[in-house]
């Protein structure tokens, strides 16, 4: 977790973290290891990035209750409704949306989609944090991920994926695997000896 003597600022145009004057490498930039995009055209991929960070924007106005439903790009409104459906169906309780988060040591920094109380069917409520997604299908990079998110906060958290559909349906797996924290930090590591030997 972050010291509270520095302050964690971003750059939204860039994409980058300071933790004071001290820069950090993003959780999903050091994921990239993992990930091979060179077979899909550059143009598909910004487009599905720009319609990712549409669809975070406006589960963020939400969240604040602050969501233009009319205003809403026709494209978007199915992912809303997928959303809407999720929190009335879980009784999920947004504690946080769109949360900096960073952690001085090792030393990374990310912005967490959703942190919160998830009530149980036996009447517990389970701290939770939430990525959330909009591709076809979950990528193999959101354990490590949401394990890189969770060291960030205080306290224990099961972490969860909410897959938004174009159909207004959503899925909500969990992830519990050890090994993510472990797969994400060989990755901060790949990373760090890229950037010393640059």
């Amino acid at each position: 977790m972050s010291t509270q003597a520095e302050t964690l600022t971003f750059d939204a145009s860039e994409h980058r973290y300071w933790l004071g004057s001290r820069e950090l490498p993003s959780v999903t930039h050091v994921l990239r290891f993992l990930q091979n995009f060179e077979h899909v055209p550059q143009h598909v991929l910004e487009a599905a990035a720009q319609f990712g960070r549409h669809v975070h924007e406006a589960c963020h106005l939400h969240n604040l209750g602050q969501l233009d439903w009319d205003s809403l790009d026709d494209s978007l409104v199915p992912y809303l409704k997928a959303y809407d459906r999720f929190l009335v169906d879980t009784g999920f309780v947004v504690q946080a949306s769109e949360e900096r988060v960073s952690c001085a040591i090792p030393g990374y920094a990310g912005t967490l989609d959703l942190r919160g109380r998830l009530p149980t069917a036996r009447g517990k409520v389970h701290p939770t944090i939430i990525d959330i997604k909009t591709t076809a299908t979950l990528p193999a990079t959101v354990g490590p991920q949401l394990a890189a998110y969770e060291h960030c906060v205080t306290g224990r958290h099961h972490r969860r994926a909410l897959l938004l559909r174009a159909d207004g349906t959503y899925k909500f797996p969990e992830f519990n695997d050890t090994a993510d924290w472990q797969m994400f930090v060989s990755c901060l590591n790949l990373h760090s000896f890229k950037e010393r030997h640059a």
